[in-house]
């Protein structure tokens, strides 16, 4: 009777070690997977030797010229990397919504180049400290040169072609009324085409108080119609030079903006994806202009030179470098700095080492590097 007592206990027995021995094994292997992923799991930034920063061309904060990268945010993330003992790898993206994404995607380590700290993207990514202020300002063509081309489309205002027009029609009807008066007193009205040509002479001579006295009128019908032909040409005249001066009063003063005011019914560029676009959109409901969307900079200034737009609202370091340089003399300010900005090194949320980081600015601003760089960039 004891023999099958002892085999079932001896089941049991072994029951319990067998479902020991499967939690010992699921532990272990838990524990096994958990080292693997510790260890497939990229280093700190820190302890790196390439550190991947993210950029759009923005100049003069990060562009590439003669093939190499050059720019503000370029030579301050360096010196940063140089003393984390890093080197920094370049990654260029086409617009800003691509480059976060990057970021977020681990395709980089940071984002730079005059990215702006909004509350939008708190909610997604953390910032190193500010190192520049920035804001928008509105760009616009210079009036400076705008002399020819205000009168060039002044004299081609329809009022005043009609008014030539009417000139002329008055100056041949005129012509012809002297040859008819003085086509037998004055040899050099004889002829029906000589004549009138020379009546057409003597008739614009009178009108415009020119007076060189190679035609004068013989006949006292001749000289009587002289006074109504001089007194027209006084008014005619005085009205063509007034209405031209005028006009182009009138269109230098439209050209020349002085604030967000004077942009109502104009056409603005503006870029969609940079952080201050909420707000141009905002204005321009507010003063009425009109917004034309832009991919970068240079085809905003491309086709503020042509004339397509009349104004350019940006961030105004970028705007600033191509007025003293590029657009030097062609492009200007218009009003002050609004909406203030501030530039910051953009890194994903949790990163442990943008403490250091920002350690690293604050050892940097103490030795004067902003500065230096700022004087350097002209910004």
């Amino acid at each position: 009777m004891m023999e099958p007592q002892h085999q079932a206990n001896q089941s049991v027995v072994d029951g319990l070690w067998f479902t020991h021995g499967l939690s010992v094994a699921s532990f272990l292997l838990v524990c096994l997977t958990m080292m693997s992923g510790m260890l497939a799991q990229e280093p700190p930034v820190s302890q790196r030797k390439v550190l991947r920063m993210g950029f759009t061309d923005y100049p003069p904060f990060a562009y590439q010229e003669d093939g190499e990268f050059r720019g503000f945010d370029i030579e301050y993330i360096q010196a940063i990397a140089k003393e984390m003992g890093s080197t920094v790898e370049m990654v260029e993206f086409e617009t800003i919504p691509q480059c976060l994404q990057g970021l977020q995607d681990g395709l980089i380590d940071m984002a730079a180049g005059g990215l702006s700290m909004t509350a939008e993207r708190e909610m997604l990514f953390d910032f190193s400290h500010a190192y520049y202020e920035s804001g928008l300002v509105i760009a616009a063509r210079s009036t400076k040169a705008s002399f020819m081309r205000s009168l060039l489309q002044a004299i081609t205002d329809p009022a005043i072609l009609l008014t030539l027009l009417g000139f002329l029609i008055f100056i041949v009807i005129s012509g012809f009324v002297f040859w008819l008066c003085e086509r037998r007193r004055t040899e050099r009205l004889y002829g029906i085409r000589r004549g009138i040509g020379e009546g057409m002479w003597l008739s614009y001579a009178t009108a415009t108080t020119i007076g060189y006295g190679d035609v004068t009128p013989k006949t006292l019908l001749g000289r009587i119609a002289t006074v109504p032909i001089s007194l027209i040409g006084f008014i005619v005249i005085g009205s063509i030079s007034g209405l031209v001066s005028s006009l182009m009063t009138i269109d230098q003063m439209e050209a020349h903006l002085q604030s967000l005011g004077d942009l109502s019914g104009r056409t603005v560029a503006y870029q969609s994806q940079t952080a201050g676009a909420a707000l141009v959109q905002q204005l321009s409901r507010i003063h009425r202009f009109q917004l034309r969307e832009v991919s970068n900079e240079t085809e905003a200034f491309e086709l503020l030179e042509k004339f397509q737009v009349d104004a350019y609202i940006n961030d105004a370091p970028g705007i600033l470098h191509y007025i003293n340089h590029q657009g030097k003399g062609r492009i200007t300010l218009i009003g002050d700095v609004f909406r203030t900005q501030l530039y910051a090194i953009v890194m994903m949320q949790g990163n442990l080492e943008l403490e250091n980081i920002r350690k690293i600015q604050l050892d940097l601003n103490e030795q004067g590097l902003l500065d230096d760089i700022k004087d350097k960039y002209g910004i």
